[in-house]
């Protein structure tokens, strides 16, 4: 699916004419009947809007997702490290030192949550 397909698929899946969703956006209806037909594409502010006023994500939008919103923070995971060569012993410690700093941090959260407000 393209993102002119995307888009057009959003706004039909609310009755929303071209010309009220221009209108909401403001912009020129030609512009977005031309975003939805993949004759131009949208800058990067246009997309953000685009993309909230959808309430999906810019991801969903570009077909590099076919999830509609990214997961809530708090289920994703970070991947930073190349561990290309690293001994399986390192990399269960790195593994056990994200944890306590996880632990920790939720614990601490918790721990705020519990405290009376003076």
């Amino acid at each position: 699916m393209t993102f002119g397909q995307r888009l057009k698929m959003l706004r039909e899946e609310r009755n929303l004419s071209q010309v009220a969703v221009s209108k909401m956006l403001n912009i020129a209806n030609s512009t977005l009947s031309l975003y939805e037909s993949d004759y131009r594409k949208p800058d990067y502010d246009m997309l953000i809007k685009l993309a909230k006023f959808y309430d999906v994500s810019t991801d969903y939008l570009l077909g590099l997702s076919k999830e509609r919103k990214l997961p809530a923070r708090q289920d994703r995971k970070i991947h930073l490290l190349d561990v290309t060569g690293v001994p399986e012993e390192a990399i269960k410690l790195i593994d056990e030192y994200a944890q306590f700093i996880k632990d920790k941090y939720t614990s601490y959260k918790d721990s705020r949550k519990r405290q009376p407000e003076k």
